[in-house]
Protein backbone atom coordinates (compact mmCIF):
# COMPACT_ATOMS: atom_id res chain seq x y z
CA UNK A 1 0.00 0.00 0.00
CA UNK A 2 1.42 3.38 -1.00
CA UNK A 3 1.85 6.13 1.59
CA UNK A 4 1.42 9.76 0.55
CA UNK A 5 3.22 12.44 2.51
CA UNK A 6 3.37 16.23 2.11
CA UNK A 7 6.10 18.07 3.99
CA UNK A 8 8.06 21.32 4.08
CA UNK A 9 11.84 21.42 3.56
CA UNK A 10 13.95 24.05 5.36
CA UNK A 11 17.29 24.43 3.49
CA UNK A 12 19.00 25.88 6.56
CA UNK A 13 18.07 26.98 10.05
CA UNK A 14 18.82 30.61 9.17
CA UNK A 15 16.71 30.65 6.00
CA UNK A 16 13.04 31.57 5.92
CA UNK A 17 12.57 29.85 2.57
CA UNK A 18 10.63 26.57 2.58
CA UNK A 19 9.96 23.92 -0.08
CA UNK A 20 6.75 21.96 -0.43
CA UNK A 21 7.27 18.36 -1.56
CA UNK A 22 4.70 15.66 -2.27
CA UNK A 23 6.20 12.20 -1.63
CA UNK A 24 4.44 8.88 -2.23
CA UNK A 25 6.03 5.48 -1.58
CA UNK A 26 5.28 1.99 -0.28
CA UNK A 27 7.41 2.76 2.76
CA UNK A 28 8.48 6.12 4.28
CA UNK A 29 10.78 6.54 7.29
CA UNK A 30 12.69 9.31 9.13
CA UNK A 31 15.97 9.54 11.00
CA UNK A 32 15.84 10.09 14.77
CA UNK A 33 16.47 13.83 14.45
CA UNK A 34 13.91 14.07 11.59
CA UNK A 35 16.55 15.51 9.24
CA UNK A 36 16.51 12.56 6.78
CA UNK A 37 13.46 11.23 4.92
CA UNK A 38 13.69 7.88 3.10
CA UNK A 39 11.16 6.47 0.64
CA UNK A 40 11.22 2.91 -0.73
CA UNK A 41 9.12 1.03 -3.27
CA UNK A 42 7.20 2.73 -6.10
CA UNK A 43 8.42 6.18 -5.11
CA UNK A 44 6.75 9.20 -6.70
CA UNK A 45 7.95 12.68 -5.79
CA UNK A 46 6.71 16.07 -6.98
CA UNK A 47 8.42 19.40 -6.36
CA UNK A 48 7.65 22.51 -8.44
CA UNK A 49 8.24 21.50 -12.10
CA UNK A 50 10.07 18.30 -11.11
CA UNK A 51 8.57 14.80 -11.02
CA UNK A 52 10.62 11.75 -10.01
CA UNK A 53 9.72 8.06 -10.17
CA UNK A 54 12.11 5.50 -8.69
CA UNK A 55 12.37 2.68 -6.14
CA UNK A 56 14.58 4.40 -3.55
CA UNK A 57 14.95 8.03 -2.52
CA UNK A 58 16.72 9.83 0.33
CA UNK A 59 16.19 13.52 1.17
CA UNK A 60 18.41 15.48 3.55
CA UNK A 61 16.22 18.27 4.91
CA UNK A 62 19.22 20.23 6.22
CA UNK A 63 21.22 20.35 2.97
CA UNK A 64 18.25 19.99 0.54
CA UNK A 65 20.12 17.15 -1.20
CA UNK A 66 17.98 14.46 -2.82
CA UNK A 67 19.41 11.07 -3.84
CA UNK A 68 17.56 8.49 -5.94
CA UNK A 69 19.38 5.32 -6.91
CA UNK A 70 18.98 2.42 -9.31
CA UNK A 71 16.59 3.23 -12.18
CA UNK A 72 15.16 6.76 -12.16
CA UNK A 73 12.60 8.58 -14.31
CA UNK A 74 13.14 12.33 -13.99
CA UNK A 75 10.74 14.87 -15.53
CA UNK A 76 11.58 18.58 -15.66
CA UNK A 77 8.66 20.61 -17.04
CA UNK A 78 7.84 18.80 -20.33
CA UNK A 79 11.16 16.93 -20.66
CA UNK A 80 11.66 13.41 -19.36
CA UNK A 81 15.06 11.80 -18.74
CA UNK A 82 15.53 8.13 -17.89
CA UNK A 83 18.70 7.11 -16.07
CA UNK A 84 20.33 5.90 -12.87
CA UNK A 85 21.59 7.38 -9.60
CA UNK A 86 20.07 10.85 -9.53
CA UNK A 87 21.48 13.60 -7.29
CA UNK A 88 19.38 16.78 -7.08
CA UNK A 89 19.63 19.91 -4.93
CA UNK A 90 16.18 21.29 -4.12
CA UNK A 91 17.47 24.74 -3.21
CA UNK A 92 19.76 25.24 -6.23
CA UNK A 93 17.35 23.34 -8.53
CA UNK A 94 20.17 21.47 -10.29
CA UNK A 95 21.63 17.99 -10.27
CA UNK A 96 23.27 15.08 -12.07
CA UNK A 97 22.11 11.70 -13.37
CA UNK A 98 24.11 8.70 -14.63
CA UNK A 99 23.53 6.96 -18.00
CA UNK A 100 20.73 9.34 -19.07
CA UNK A 101 18.58 8.87 -22.16
CA UNK A 102 15.88 11.13 -23.54
CA UNK A 103 14.50 12.97 -26.56
CA UNK A 104 14.90 16.50 -27.93
CA UNK A 105 12.66 17.27 -30.91
CA UNK A 106 13.08 14.41 -33.40
CA UNK A 107 16.33 13.20 -31.85
CA UNK A 108 17.03 10.56 -29.22
CA UNK A 109 20.12 10.74 -27.04
CA UNK A 110 22.13 8.64 -24.61
CA UNK A 111 25.10 9.71 -22.49
CA UNK A 112 27.44 8.60 -19.76
CA UNK A 113 26.41 11.43 -17.44
CA UNK A 114 24.25 14.56 -17.45
CA UNK A 115 24.19 17.79 -15.47
CA UNK A 116 20.92 19.69 -15.58
CA UNK A 117 19.16 22.77 -14.26
CA UNK A 118 15.95 24.57 -15.19
CA UNK A 119 17.76 26.21 -18.15
CA UNK A 120 20.30 23.70 -19.50
CA UNK A 121 21.20 20.03 -19.83
CA UNK A 122 24.88 19.15 -20.33
CA UNK A 123 25.69 15.63 -21.57
CA UNK A 124 29.12 13.99 -21.36
CA UNK A 125 30.23 11.27 -23.81
CA UNK A 126 26.89 11.30 -25.62
CA UNK A 127 25.31 10.49 -28.96
CA UNK A 128 22.24 11.69 -30.87
CA UNK A 129 20.21 9.88 -33.52
CA UNK A 130 16.76 10.09 -35.09
CA UNK A 131 16.76 6.31 -35.69
CA UNK A 132 14.43 4.54 -33.24
CA UNK A 133 16.10 1.11 -33.52
CA UNK A 134 17.92 -0.33 -30.48
CA UNK A 135 21.02 -0.44 -32.72
CA UNK A 136 20.69 2.86 -34.68
CA UNK A 137 21.74 3.00 -38.34
CA UNK A 138 23.63 6.21 -37.62
CA UNK A 139 24.87 8.18 -34.61
CA UNK A 140 26.23 11.64 -33.96
CA UNK A 141 28.72 11.25 -31.12
CA UNK A 142 30.09 14.16 -29.11
CA UNK A 143 32.48 14.57 -26.22
CA UNK A 144 30.11 17.15 -24.73
CA UNK A 145 26.61 18.31 -25.64
CA UNK A 146 24.88 21.36 -24.12
CA UNK A 147 21.11 21.60 -24.58
CA UNK A 148 19.74 25.05 -23.83
CA UNK A 149 16.07 24.31 -23.33
CA UNK A 150 13.84 25.58 -26.15
CA UNK A 151 16.89 27.28 -27.68
CA UNK A 152 19.80 25.26 -29.12
CA UNK A 153 21.96 22.13 -28.97
CA UNK A 154 25.71 22.83 -28.96
CA UNK A 155 28.02 19.84 -29.60
CA UNK A 156 31.82 19.68 -29.35
CA UNK A 157 34.22 17.03 -30.70
CA UNK A 158 31.52 15.68 -33.04
CA UNK A 159 31.81 12.42 -35.02
CA UNK A 160 29.14 11.27 -37.48
CA UNK A 161 29.03 7.46 -37.78
CA UNK A 162 27.14 5.02 -40.00
CA UNK A 163 26.62 2.08 -37.69
CA UNK A 164 29.95 1.90 -35.86
CA UNK A 165 31.98 3.31 -38.78
CA UNK A 166 33.11 6.99 -38.41
CA UNK A 167 32.36 9.02 -41.56
CA UNK A 168 33.40 12.60 -40.72
CA UNK A 169 34.40 14.79 -37.76
CA UNK A 170 33.64 18.39 -36.74
CA UNK A 171 35.16 20.40 -33.87
CA UNK A 172 31.68 21.71 -32.98
CA UNK A 173 28.12 21.79 -34.31
CA UNK A 174 25.05 23.87 -33.37
CA UNK A 175 21.45 22.76 -33.90
CA UNK A 176 18.81 25.39 -33.13
CA UNK A 177 15.56 24.31 -31.49
CA UNK A 178 13.80 27.64 -31.89
CA UNK A 179 12.30 28.88 -35.13
CA UNK A 180 15.22 30.46 -36.97
CA UNK A 181 17.73 29.75 -39.73
CA UNK A 182 19.61 26.53 -39.06
CA UNK A 183 21.29 23.53 -40.63
CA UNK A 184 19.29 20.32 -40.47
CA UNK A 185 21.07 17.44 -38.77
CA UNK A 186 21.79 14.56 -41.20
CA UNK A 187 19.46 11.54 -41.10
CA UNK A 188 19.92 8.09 -42.59
CA UNK A 189 17.43 5.79 -44.33
CA UNK A 190 17.38 2.71 -46.57
CA UNK A 191 15.13 1.26 -49.26
CA UNK A 192 15.55 -1.32 -52.02
CA UNK A 193 15.21 1.29 -54.80
CA UNK A 194 17.94 3.78 -53.76
CA UNK A 195 19.96 1.84 -51.17
CA UNK A 196 21.37 3.81 -48.24
CA UNK A 197 20.52 7.53 -48.25
CA UNK A 198 21.72 10.54 -46.26
CA UNK A 199 19.34 13.52 -46.01
CA UNK A 200 20.71 16.96 -45.12
CA UNK A 201 19.52 20.51 -45.63
CA UNK A 202 19.03 24.03 -44.36
CA UNK A 203 15.94 25.57 -42.77
CA UNK A 204 15.25 29.22 -43.60
CA UNK A 205 12.85 31.02 -41.24
CA UNK A 206 11.91 34.47 -42.50
CA UNK A 207 8.80 35.02 -40.37
CA UNK A 208 5.75 33.13 -39.06
CA UNK A 209 4.28 33.77 -42.53
CA UNK A 210 7.14 32.44 -44.66
CA UNK A 211 9.55 29.50 -44.28
CA UNK A 212 11.66 27.45 -46.67
CA UNK A 213 13.64 24.23 -46.44
CA UNK A 214 16.55 23.42 -48.77
CA UNK A 215 17.32 19.73 -49.37
CA UNK A 216 20.68 18.22 -50.31
CA UNK A 217 20.59 14.42 -50.20
CA UNK A 218 22.76 11.56 -51.39
CA UNK A 219 21.46 8.13 -52.43
CA UNK A 220 23.83 5.19 -52.70
CA UNK A 221 22.38 3.85 -55.98
CA UNK A 222 21.02 7.07 -57.50
CA UNK A 223 23.45 9.87 -56.58
CA UNK A 224 22.83 13.47 -55.47
CA UNK A 225 19.40 15.09 -55.21
CA UNK A 226 18.28 18.58 -54.24
CA UNK A 227 15.07 20.48 -53.71
CA UNK A 228 13.27 23.28 -51.90
CA UNK A 229 10.03 23.36 -49.90
CA UNK A 230 8.27 26.69 -49.39
CA UNK A 231 5.31 27.40 -47.13
CA UNK A 232 3.55 30.74 -46.79
CA UNK A 233 0.60 32.21 -44.97
CA UNK A 234 -0.60 35.72 -45.74
CA UNK A 235 -3.87 37.52 -45.24
CA UNK A 236 -6.41 35.72 -47.37
CA UNK A 237 -3.93 33.20 -48.80
CA UNK A 238 -1.78 30.28 -47.72
CA UNK A 239 -0.05 27.42 -49.47
CA UNK A 240 2.96 25.14 -49.96
CA UNK A 241 5.34 24.49 -52.85
CA UNK A 242 7.53 21.37 -52.76
CA UNK A 243 10.21 20.71 -55.40
CA UNK A 244 12.77 17.93 -55.69
CA UNK A 245 15.17 16.93 -58.49
CA UNK A 246 17.56 14.06 -59.12
CA UNK A 247 19.53 12.88 -62.14
CA UNK A 248 19.96 9.18 -61.46
CA UNK A 249 23.57 8.12 -61.88
CA UNK A 250 22.67 4.55 -62.88
CA UNK A 251 20.05 5.38 -65.56
CA UNK A 252 20.87 9.08 -66.30
CA UNK A 253 17.12 9.69 -66.05
CA UNK A 254 16.05 13.08 -64.69
CA UNK A 255 13.28 13.00 -62.12
CA UNK A 256 11.28 15.82 -60.52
Amino acid sequence: MAISFLFMVFPSFSSERTFQINLQADYISWSEDLSIVIGKGKVKLEYKDVQIETENVRIDLHTSELLAWDKVSFKLKTRRVEGENLRYNLEKEEGTIQHPSGKEGLFFYRAEEAFFSSEIIELRKAYFTSCELSLPHYKIRAGRISIRLDDEIVMSNVTFSLGDIPVFWLPFFVQYLREENRFILPSLSYNDFAGWSIQTGYYFYASPSFQAKLHLDYREEKGWAEGIDISYRFKGAKGKLNTYFIKEKDTQEERW
